[in-house]
């Protein structure tokens, strides 16, 4: 790929960033790195890797001064100076809190019922349950460049054991969905 902005200190592969440093405008440099075991991608995973870089332009980010004119030019309605900004920011930190606590407890509810009620699920609507987690599975995998049968290769699987591990999660959703 070409003409990507990369910035320092963002979401690189272990090593990538620190191999950068000290270059300037117009250096090119093969950077070497191994992929994380625990990469998304799983024809990734461990593998060495040589990527070909060049510097066409050096970038500083400048943090702007936390002031009244900052603050009013963030747009907020109700804030048009640094102490307004901090009671809105806490505000709505303390709301999103509230609300965090109220999903987290009907989670709890929820969980202690699902394992308290015993529902008996026809087995068709489970199929059909496993067969859309299966395609969402194949969905993700195709997103990360990966199919399925690289990914029953990798993993030693097959389709039934891969269905069979979706099954108490379709199970737990559609109790949910309840």
């Amino acid at each position: 790929s070409s003409g990507i902005n990369a910035e320092y200190g963002g979401q690189f592969i272990p090593g990538f960033e620190d191999q950068m440093i000290g270059l300037n405008k117009g250096d090119k440099k093969e950077i070497s790195v191994k992929f994380p075991e625990d990469y998304h991608a799983e024809n990734l995973k461990g593998k060495e890797s040589v990527f070909k870089i060049s510097i066409n332009e050096i970038f500083a980010q400048e943090i702007p001064e936390f002031n009244d004119e900052f603050a009013k030019s963030l747009g907020i309605n109700e804030v048009s100076n640094v102490k307004e900004f901090k009671d809105y920011v806490t505000h709505v930190f303390s709301l999103e809190a509230e609300q965090k606590s109220k999903i987290k407890f009907q989670r709890e509810v929820f969980d202690k019922i699902i394992k308290k009620v015993e529902i008996n699920l026809p087995v068709q609507v489970i199929a059909k349950e496993i067969d859309k987690e299966f395609l969402r599975m194949q969905e993700d995998l195709k997103r990360q460049k990966t199919s399925m049968s690289q990914y029953m290769k990798l993993t030693g699987q097959n389709e039934k054991t891969i269905r069979s591990s979706l099954r108490e999660a379709a199970i737990v959703k559609l109790k949910d969905a309840i």
